[in-house]
């Protein structure tokens, strides 16, 4: 499943019907892996597309049905930064779908103050998109408390973000 933008969010599996005790596993990742396009989670053995290195594996939940008619899984008190998430351990003849398969996006709630109307125009069109881009970089990095990064660095331990403060706040 691909989110078109990267996202801060947890993955839901959505009014689905699984037999009792069926393992799910979600792999969040930044990037596939070029050779078989399955989520990259350490080094991406190498591959040319490979930017991220991920010490620890990257994030994965383990969703665990407790079967019926209809449930909805998902993971509670987390989120990971990512914009392909795979899903392993689905019974033969399940088919996921963009119903059954969605991104919970989460950010503190603070209002945008920046905003841009750019002409129709193909620069103005790419620029818009940059600004985009730009508001929805800064609202994954707005947990509660200001982050570096989403996938790797979550807590704002390095005091980098309070150098940066007032640029959050005028965004």
């Amino acid at each position: 499943h691909h989110h078109h933008l990267f996202t801060t969010s947890w993955t839901e599996l959505r009014n689905v019907s699984l037999p009792r005790g069926t393992k799910v596993t979600l792999y969040h990742a930044e990037q596939l892996r070029r050779a078989n396009g399955t989520a990259c989670l350490t080094d991406c053995e190498g591959d040319q597309n490979a930017t991220v290195y991920y010490p620890f594996g990257g994030a994965a939940d383990t969703l665990v049905a407790a079967g019926g008619e209809s449930e909805n899984l998902g993971p509670r008190f987390t989120y990971h930064g990512y914009q392909y998430v795979q899903l392993e351990g689905l019974p033969s003849g399940f088919t996921p779908t963009l119903n059954t398969v969605v991104g919970v996006v989460v950010h503190s709630d603070v209002p945008q103050t920046a905003f841009v109307d750019f002409p129709s125009n193909t620069r103005a069109t790419t620029l818009a998109k940059v600004f985009d881009a730009v508001v929805n970089s800064l609202q994954n990095n707005m947990h509660s408390v200001q982050s570096d990064c989403p996938t790797r660095e979550r807590v704002g331990w390095t005091g980098k973000n309070e150098w940066q403060q007032d640029d959050w706040e005028n965004c």
